[in-house]
């Protein structure tokens, strides 16, 4: 069963009330302690304490803002790629509090759930038991993977200790996050017999695990914690990859974990920095060209291969199905809008009539298409027109295309290479080809056992078949290859001279040994958008500036 992270809708009021007031503001360094006089002593209590774990910013992700997939216009970019970054940067201040919140919030519910003595049955008590051990491990491996060496604390941490806290080694925070994260795997429910009961389970704190394990080189642990969820019998592929993002795929049986929005209940997204300036949107944020280039020719080759059927005056076409379902190209539409970067009109199907073209590059004005020409289609749909504040489509944490993905990298970084690692990857290209196959046609099937080459191939199918997931920063730091995809030019369109007979692209990209496509040969025929800068003490975040000064005990990563 899916978890979905609901935001106490189901809560008591009074209880509700009670909880808030005396934890809302915790953090690592609190200058006062939660009020917990007799709480945690009944069920019920527990279970107030336990939907605490479902707040949204329990969830700790990325984005692939941070990465070579997207530029934003807005800001010119993210500091993690503009080599701008500081220890009093908000995103690794936010991160860390965001963390070490929920932190405080398991342990306290562990440290005094012993008082509910008269909860029956005992599996009951467990199971809240490896909510909370679950909730502090996700946060752990978090703070692990980002900041290197973090306070491990396991109980709640009077005031006059809270400035005399170490740095933990990363691995032992990592160990103890494994162990928890075991806990919770034996002790969570496979299911809940009441469908609209959706908390963790069992696949909840594997999809965890294996995402963690990979990300940290524990390959063994990682294969393992994928087979299972692959044996669970619960999990399968969306046959639509492009409506799986949509309404339409809220409910399939391909997630594991997901953020719920709920115009209703006040969460929801606000989509007008990713959406079209002819609706309302700013078209500000967009696939890089790196992103686009990586999508493989329909016959599954790189589109540098002389065997490939590509050609960049016709960029779109003959290509993985995945790249128009995830990219809005010249002469798709989104939301009953054509999309004609070059063209000074276009049609508004919705209302059956031409519209000035305030996306477009040839306009002149403030209301140009974005730098590189192209948005993100993937997550967005025609019903979103008019509500761009409201959207509560929810947003896909752990889905089980990850799951086969991390499956056959770990097996082949373990030097495993069998028809199951095969057969995990064409699962997920299958899919996409889906549509293909349905008309009597086939898909790249990959049947290569060559390590590298499996290597370049797997790279390249998670960074497409999860594009814009918040997965690719992690992918990049963990590669080693983020101090090379990010110290290079990111381009754009070059607006001199453009017409309605303009192409985005100049000639096919070179690709490096990495499988990276590089445009050093066609600078001169692009704008460029920003020089890209990721120093080496990147790779691990800074430990925030106040809580070094509130604590010089612990200390600073290197270079910050």
């Amino acid at each position: 069963m899916m978890t979905k992270i609901f935001n106490l809708r189901n809560i008591a009021v009074a209880a509700l009330v009670l909880f808030n007031t005396s934890c809302r503001d915790l953090d690592l360094y609190s200058r006062t302690s939660p009020s917990t006089g007799d709480f945690y002593s009944t069920e019920a209590e527990l279970e107030v304490a336990a939907n605490e774990f479902y707040r949204d910013f329990m969830f700790p992700v990325d984005t692939d803002k941070y990465s070579d997939n997207v530029f934003t216009r807005s800001g010119t970019g993210h500091e993690l790629y503009k080599g701008t970054s500081t220890s009093q940067s908000k995103t690794f201040k936010s991160r860390w509090t965001d963390c070490y919140k929920s932190i405080t919030r398991a342990n306290m519910m562990l440290h005094y759930m012993h008082r509910a003595e008269g909860v029956t049955p005992e599996a009951t008590w467990l199971k809240l038991r490896a909510e909370a051990l679950l909730t502090r491990a996700h946060q752990y491996l978090y703070l692990a993977t980002h900041y290197g060496d973090v306070p491990l604390l396991l109980e709640p941490i009077p005031l006059e200790e809270a400035y005399d806290i170490r740095r933990t080694d990363k691995e032992t925070v990592i160990d103890q996050a494994m162990e928890d994260l075991d806990f919770a795997i034996e002790y969570l429910p496979e299911t809940y017999s009441d469908a609209d009961v959706q908390r963790f389970t069992k696949a909840s704190a594997l999809a965890i695990k294996s995402r963690y394990a990979l990300y940290t080189n524990r390959y063994e642990v990682a294969a393992e914690a994928a087979k299972a969820l692959m044996d669970y019998g619960q999990f399968d592929l969306y046959p639509n990859y492009g409506e799986l993002f949509l309404e339409q795929g809220q409910q399939c049986n391909e997630i594991i974990i997901a953020l719920p929005q709920s115009s209703a209940y006040g969460e929801k997204r606000n989509i007008q920095y990713d959406i079209q300036r002819n609706v309302g949107g700013f078209a500000s944020t967009t696939p890089t060209y790196e992103l686009i280039d990586s999508y493989e020719t329909a016959e599954g080759l790189r589109i540098d291969d002389d065997a490939a059927s590509y050609s960049y005056l016709n960029p779109f076409e003959n290509r993985d199905p995945r790249l128009k379902m995830s990219i809005l190209t010249p002469g798709d539409s989104l939301m009953n809008i054509y999309w004609e970067p070059f063209k000074k009109e276009t049609w508004d199907i919705q209302e059956e009539k031409s519209i000035k073209n305030m996306d477009s590059w040839l306009s002149n004005t403030q209301g140009s298409a974005n730098p590189a020409g192209l948005l993100f289609k993937k997550g967005f749909s025609d019903a979103m027109r008019g509500s761009i504040d409201i959207v509560d489509v929810d947003i896909i944490l752990y889905r089980f295309a990850e799951t086969l993905l991390i499956y056959a990298e770990a097996k082949l970084e373990l030097g495993q290479i069998d028809q199951s690692v095969l057969d995990a990857i064409n699962r997920v290209r299958q899919r996409a080809y889906a549509q293909q196959i349905a008309e009597g046609g086939t898909y790249p099937e990959v049947i290569t056992t060559n390590a590298q080459e499996l290597r370049e191939i797997i790279r390249r199918e998670r960074r497409v078949e999860l594009a814009n997931e918040g997965l690719r920063y992690m992918d990049l730091i963990r590669w080693n290859l983020a101090d090379v995809a990010l110290n290079r030019p990111m381009i754009g369109i070059k607006t001199e001279g453009l017409s309605e007979e303009s192409n985005m692209f100049s000639a096919i990209p070179e690709f490096d040994e990495n499988g990276l496509p590089t445009y050093d040969h066609v600078l001169d025929n692009h704008n460029i958008l920003l020089n890209r800068v990721f120093p080496e003490r990147q790779y691990i975040w800074p430990i925030p500036f106040q809580e070094s000064v509130t604590n010089p005990n612990l200390g600073q990563n290197p270079g910050w």
